[in-house]
């Protein structure tokens, strides 16, 4: 467990540090660390768990009914961090991670097959109307990119770093990254699900 933000600045030089090394440094064992930080926040503490088994992540990705997605945050200005002040590489390399490693460097399935795990999959899944494939009256949502050249940059001691091999992306029909710099445009907006009640 990594502390991220540690909603103090009394506490913000543990930041980036493991909560066990925090504990040792207190002289204390790591749950009552973590209570300390959480009592003398003025916020909600953050922190990342690493905890997943590559392996695991590997036969899960294998099965067809298992989407790819990310719950990060967006922050307004790339390289600054999201509301929850938590910078986790997720946020900046999900996508490319996949098809860069599990796809073109691991082989574990077909770049179409990493394609409809990331767009048409889960709008089923969610219920997005006009959304997750190319066709006529949908929202032009593509990306254009270069297998070869797609590299997932983002680490968990940088994970401001953008990823490579992206071409060309559009969001609701408008270029927003060309050449692999952003145009400034913002055409997206917040997609509802079946549940909204507005």
């Amino acid at each position: 467990i990594v502390l991220v933000n540690a909603q103090n600045p009394e506490l913000a030089h543990f930041e980036g540090k493991d909560l066990a090394a925090i504990a040792e440094e207190w002289g204390k064992e790591a749950p009552d660390a973590a209570w300390d930080i959480v009592a003398a926040a003025n916020g909600r503490v953050m922190a990342v768990y690493h905890m997943m088994n590559e392996d695991d992540v590997r036969w899960g990705l294998q099965r067809p009914w298992v989407s790819v997605g990310s719950d990060a945050a967006a922050a307004m200005v790339p390289g600054e961090v999201d509301a929850l002040g938590l910078a986790h590489p997720r946020s900046y390399g999900t996508f490319t991670k996949v098809l860069a490693t599990y796809v073109r460097d691991e082989g574990l399935f077909t770049l179409e097959e990493a394609v409809r795990k990331m767009t048409s999959w889960p709008a089923t899944r969610m219920r997005l109307k006009d959304r997750g494939m190319i066709a006529t009256g949908n929202w032009a949502d593509i990306v254009v990119f270069d297998l070869e050249k797609v590299e997932s940059r983002a680490t968990y001691d940088d994970p401001f770093l953008l990823s490579e091999g992206m071409d060309v992306v559009l969001v609701n029909g408008t270029i927003v990254l060309e050449n692999g710099e952003h145009t400034g445009a913002r055409p997206g907006h917040v997609l509802y699900g079946q549940g909204r009640q507005p």
